[in-house]
């Protein structure tokens, strides 16, 4: 004998968020493992659920949430499909959640974080540049300014007195012998000379600076 199962005609078809919500909670599974599984927040996935697609951000990001939920469920992807052509093609009685424009709203987002990246990378070269200079200020020779001898002068006089300026904390050699300098950079030092041509170097350095060079050539007559 053939049997019949009776169906309830007036019987309303599962919406897509019940089938979700069935198939996970007879999956035994908690949204909060959904979330890491997937990585769709919370929220997100209980709007799926409750059919509040309006609180999803951009169409896209719906259907991309629906299809990705579906799935891990292992929903048929038909019935899927045709749930969002639905919302695709029912667009005079509710917005188009899938709408390009929606989603084009949200590209707004994205200049902050440009305006941020630019600011960073502003800073970051500001602060190469001021490395660059500091570095530079660092190994550059100190200043050197010889008061006296004259270059390429004649004396009868001997001894002479080699007169200077620098910079402060700044280390003088003349002729390889150190040279005590004056709190404000002035120093001499007393120089004997040897009939003929006599050459004069004085060399200033500071800790880590280049070395600044200057020679003198005298006559003593």
């Amino acid at each position: 004998m053939v049997t019949f199962k009776k169906k309830n005609l007036f019987e309303k078809p599962k919406s897509l968020g019940e089938k979700l919500k069935n198939a996970r909670e007879k999956q035994h599974l908690s949204l909060e493992r959904v979330v890491k599984s997937v990585g769709i927040k919370k929220k997100y996935l209980k709007s799926l659920e409750d059919n509040d697609i309006k609180s999803i951000p951009g169409g896209l990001y719906a259907k991309k949430f629906i299809k990705q939920y579906s799935k891990y469920l292992n929903l048929d992807q038909e019935d899927v499909d045709k749930y969002i052509e639905k919302l695709l093609i029912n667009t005079d009685s509710q917005p188009n959640y899938f709408s390009h424009k929606k989603l084009s709203k949200k590209r707004f987002l994205v200049f902050p974080r440009i305006i941020r990246t630019v600011l960073i990378v502003i800073v970051a070269l500001a602060f190469l540049l001021y490395l660059a200079f500091y570095f530079n200020n660092l190994v550059s020779p100190p200043q050197l300014k010889i008061i006296y001898p004259l270059a390429n002068q004649t004396t009868d006089k001997n001894p002479i007195v080699v007169k200077g300026e620098t910079e402060p904390e700044t280390e003088v050699y003349i002729n390889g012998s150190t040279v005590l300098i004056e709190y404000n950079g002035y120093f001499e030092k007393e120089i004997n000379l040897k009939k003929g041509l006599n050459k004069i170097t004085i060399e200033a350095k500071q800790r880590y600076s280049r070395t600044n060079t200057k020679t003198r050539q005298i006559k003593l007559e």
